[in-house]
């Protein structure tokens, strides 16, 4: 075949490498939830960092400085096994409980946690990963139910989390997990 290489034949790439595909994300744990049950997510919001500024009228010239920063939800879907969610929604039931409001039934909080996602390549190895700290649930959309429709059900967790650590494998692979804020430009 013009352009791979299969079975030592060929001209190109090896038929067995990938390019880089959205749905190759593992959810290595997301809050209680650790590698027994890892589950591959079928989209996976990047973490998103921005910077919101200050401004300052010095004579006739606005001078700009940075201010605070800020790290925008992160939004995951995955299809509904039937075993992971319920794990999920008592993880959200540690942030809230009608009868004793809002995280106040477990000692200082204890609801924010740690989640983890990796991006794999075509082999399975890992290419990315990224860990959100003090991660929890503000959202669990399970998707609708109708007789009308053969599609998989989804489900889609949205996680509030306090700051992110990114780490490119590929280009870092000596470099621990516990590094903070690595640009993977």
């Amino acid at each position: 075949m013009p352009g791979f290489v299969i079975g030592g034949a060929g001209d190109g790439p090896a038929n067995t490498v990938e390019t880089l595909r959205q749905h190759r994300w593992l959810i290595q744990r997301m809050g209680p939830i650790g590698q027994a049950n890892r589950l591959v997510a079928r989209d996976i919001t990047l973490p998103e960092l921005r910077i919101e500024r200050q401004e300052i009228l010095g004579g006739m010239i606005w001078y700009k400085f940075a201010k605070a920063v800020k790290y925008d939800d992160a939004q995951v879907i995955f299809y509904d096994t039937g075993d992971f969610l319920g794990e999920i929604q008592e993880w959200q039931n540690a942030v809230f409980q009608l009868a004793s409001g809002i995280g106040t039934h477990s000692p200082s909080g204890g609801y924010k946690q740690e989640s983890k996602f990796d991006l794999l390549d075509g082999s399975g190895a890992t290419i990315n990963s990224y860990t959100l700290k003090n991660s929890w649930p503000i959202n669990i959309s399970q998707g609708k139910l109708t007789y009308t429709d053969t599609e998989i059900k989804i489900v889609t967790v949205t996680l509030a989390y306090d700051w992110a650590e990114g780490i490119d494998t590929a280009k870092n692979p000596s470099v621990p997990s516990s590094t903070p804020n690595i640009n993977l430009e």
